[in-house]
């Protein structure tokens, strides 16, 4: 079984290229997997993260690994996991975009190095990093398998609710969460398959056509009331 090991990147560990360097204790490179199938992308480093120098291993780290082990996957040894921003933000307050754009380059160097098929974007900041132009909110694209040409190749990203979003509302976010989870694992192992729609229109759907949508990874029903 594959080691779980960081990524140590020509000049990240030194890296001053922007604020965050100035109250960090540690930079946190990208750890797991290195030929893992399914890259898990969130914003910046917790204060857990900057004391050990692993990204996700504070409570939303955590959480997502008690999901992933209930659908047989070990997030450090199966998946590979990093920040938008390797080191931990003061007070955790959000990265600037200036920030983000000064450790991007740390980032695409990961995705090169890795090569996954699938990545999980957790959080609107990792959103908008690989989704650029994407403005719409996170509960309603998360889910959603975006194809986008990235690190010299096209690969699947689906967006997700963070977990910290999540551990604070569980009844509104956890199902979803999981069903997040369990769609980049598949589209890993399976291939992503796009189903035919039925087109928009104005009649009723056969029973039939219904029982066909429900063979679908993703559907959805307009009820008339």
């Amino acid at each position: 079984m594959t080691e779980p090991a960081p990524l140590f990147l020509d000049g990240l560990l030194g890296c001053k290229r922007c604020p965050l360097s100035e109250h960090r204790n540690r930079v946190v490179p990208g750890w797991g997997n290195h030929d893992a199938k399914i890259m898990i992308v969130a914003q910046s480093p917790g204060a857990q993260e900057d004391k050990l120098g692993k990204p996700l291993v504070g409570a939303s780290g955590q959480f997502l690994s008690q999901h992933l082990a209930t659908m047989g996957v070990d997030l450090d040894r199966d998946c590979f996991k990093t920040n938008v921003n390797h080191c931990h933000p003061k007070d955790d307050r959000e990265a600037t975009p200036a920030e983000m754009r000064a450790c991007r380059p740390f980032l695409d160097l990961e995705g090169e190095r890795v090569d996954p098929v699938v990545i999980l974007a957790l959080g609107a900041a990792a959103i908008k990093a690989l989704l650029p132009g994407e403005s719409t909110a996170v509960l309603t694209i998360r889910g959603h398998v975006y194809e986008r040409f990235l690190w010299g190749k096209m690969r699947y990203v689906i967006p997700a609710v963070h977990p910290a979003a999540v551990l604070r509302n569980e009844v509104a976010h956890k199902m979803n969460f999981r069903a997040d989870l369990r769609l980049a694992i598949d589209i890993s192992r399976k291939g992503f398959f796009k189903s035919t729609a039925v087109p928009f229109r104005k009649k009723p759907a056969t029973l039939t056509e219904i029982k066909e949508a429900l063979e679908y990874p993703t559907f959805g029903f307009d009820l008339e009331t």
